[in-house]
């Protein structure tokens, strides 16, 4: 059974043109499964609306938040061909520091051993993991957003807590024993070429094993990233492949939206759609994937 997933970014936020040009090209690409990030409930009915899709947004899944904040994630599908069986978070005590740290052998600097409440309610509202049936069978659809880590969060800076957030999405990930396809603005890695990551955070510095535990060469869950896949085997004059996916201010060229997928989703093809997106009024880039359960 073939179908496509589409994932993209709606910036909720600093956005330059309303969000029906976003959805219109959301729509002509006609995806079966939809991941969004950075959406509200109001954006995302849009989006779902606009491509003749169902779908659920993660503030209206359990557990419940008591601090939502403006924006979340989402996942529709295309009625007919698939349901949503059921929906849900990783719930805010998941991203607890010092377990996330055990779990993953990477202990943090003491000082962020304690998740602020708004922060870890932040860190939930931007999950949202679905099971969807069609008639090839039973997969998980996911949408994460990464908090950056120059953010700051109900006054709280960011900082080092950033990657608690990835370390325990891949925990929850390597846990699932379903196959899973997952889009995510990951605001990682800061370069990515075919045969190496390197993220903002170096080698050695405590969360760097979080970040690589999700999105590394070698993760701790089953799936792979799908850019990288379908780049596999070409090379470059220069040298080597580098991933990249858009361009952040002062031109910077990085790999920050991802698909990611099990070995039961085989690919048959990838597009990443940036200069469209861009047009549309997200900064961000659309991206396409055709997969066979």
């Amino acid at each position: 059974m073939g179908f496509r997933v589409v994932s993209i970014n709606a910036q909720a936020f600093f956005r330059r043109k309303p969000l029906g040009e976003l959805a219109a090209l959301v729509a002509s690409t006609e995806p079966d499964v939809l991941l969004v990030q950075e959406c509200r409930p109001s954006g995302a009915k849009l989006l779902f609306e606009s491509a003749g899709l169902v779908g659920v947004h993660s503030h209206a899944v359990d557990p419940p938040l008591s601090l939502p904040p403006p924006d979340g994630c989402a996942v529709g599908v295309r009625p007919g061909s698939f349901d949503l069986e059921t929906s849900w978070r990783i719930p805010p005590e998941a991203f607890d520091p010092v377990a996330v740290a055990k779990a993953l052998s990477d202990p943090g600097p003491p000082a962020f051993d304690v998740m602020p409440e708004r922060l870890a309610q932040r860190f939930s509202a931007r999950t949202l993991i679905s099971r969807i049936t069609g008639s090839g069978g039973t997969f998980l659809a996911a949408s994460f957003h990464a908090t950056p880590g120059t953010g700051t969060v109900g006054g709280q800076m960011v900082g080092e807590y950033k990657p608690i957030f990835h370390g325990a999405v891949a925990l929850h990930l390597a846990h699932q024993s379903e196959p899973f396809v997952f889009g995510i603005d990951a605001n990682e890695p800061k370069a990515d070429s075919l045969t190496k990551i390197e993220f903002h955070w170096s080698e050695g510095r405590p969360g760097q094993a979080k970040f690589a535990a999700l999105l590394g060469l070698h993760p701790r869950h089953r799936g792979r990233d799908l850019l990288r896949q379908s780049l596999a085997g070409q090379t470059a004059p220069t040298g080597e492949i580098l991933l990249c996916t858009h361009t952040i201010r002062g031109g910077a060229e990085r790999h920050f939206d991802h698909l990611w997928a099990t070995p039961e989703l085989r690919l048959v093809s990838f597009t990443c759609r940036y200069n469209e997106a861009v047009e549309a009024g997200t900064d961000h880039a659309l991206l396409v994937a055709d997969l066979e359960i």
